[in-house]
């Protein structure tokens, strides 16, 4: 077991085609499925570099906000249909009026939880103690490779990483050193969280091997709009792949459910 893992599954699913040249045959993993933070996740707005100019409203905190009604009126199909909260949609999280409310929710919430944080630590500690936060995953054998992952204690996210399967029938011993020394980081979901310090939020959506196991196409949502950044790592290197202007090989927007075609050659 790992320290408090995020839930798997239960998600809408569409897919996002992208064309991507360059891989080679045979069968996709699985994506990787959303994973935050242990605590700290629910409902509350991701912090973003425009952090220091959010307007909060200066309200009594144990009073709930009140948002506005600003009715928009839609016609679809002979029916008509009054929005009277359209404004809050924000796909961008950049609309100081929308943060400003989720700001005061998150305010009255906190307040109204005050007189219970001791029990909240009580709780969280408890059931952290009955956790092995260091762990690992069973490994799973895929052609010539052994797939795993990892969780650490005191860190929030899995490593995700292979071991050569040679002529060995029987999955290795993960905490042998010898499989330690020989295995490859292939995704190390801490270290990528930790690229961009403006944000607190990450989450793996697509993590999906080329049929030759010589591609990672993995995608990540860091500000909860569940739309990733797609990017396609050379496992021979390690790297992200790059266009020849030197900028990431990338795609903005991706959804969950991704799948290589036979020949690699496609990516959806």
């Amino acid at each position: 077991m790992a320290c408090p893992r995020p839930r798997t599954g239960g998600r809408r699913w569409s897919a996002a085609s992208v064309e991507h040249a360059g891989a080679t045959p045979a069968l996709p993993v699985s994506s990787g499925a959303p994973q935050s933070p242990a605590r700290g996740c629910g409902g509350i707005a991701p912090r973003t570099a425009g952090d220091s100019v959010r307007r909060v409203p200066e309200t009594n905190p144990t009073s709930p906000p009140t948002p506005r009604r600003d009715p928009v009126t839609r016609e679809r199909h002979g029916r008509t249909a009054v929005d009277e909260y359209a404004w809050m949609r924000d796909d961008e999280r950049t609309d100081a009026d929308v943060l400003a409310h989720l700001e005061a929710e998150n305010a009255h919430t906190a307040a109204v939880l005050e007189p219970t944080t001791a029990l909240q630590e009580a709780i969280f500690t408890e059931i952290k103690g009955r956790v092995q936060e260091t762990d690992l995953s069973v490994p799973t054998r895929r052609g010539s490779w052994w797939y795993y992952s990892r969780t650490i204690e005191g860190q929030q996210y899995p490593v995700h990483c292979r071991l050569a399967a040679g002529d060995e029938t029987d999955p290795p011993d993960p905490d042998d050193p010898a499989v330690v020394d020989a295995e490859q980081v292939l995704l190390d979901q801490n270290a990528e969280a930790a690229t961009d310090p403006a944000l607190d939020y990450f989450s793996l959506g697509v993590f999906d091997l080329s049929p030759d196991d010589g591609t990672l196409a993995w995608a990540a949502d860091r500000n909860g709009a569940e739309r990733h950044l797609l990017r396609f790592r050379d496992l021979s290197t390690g790297e992200d792949r790059r266009l020849p202007d030197g900028s990431f090989d990338e795609v903005p927007g991706v959804y969950y459910s991704t799948a290589w075609s036979a020949d690699g050659g496609m990516f959806f």
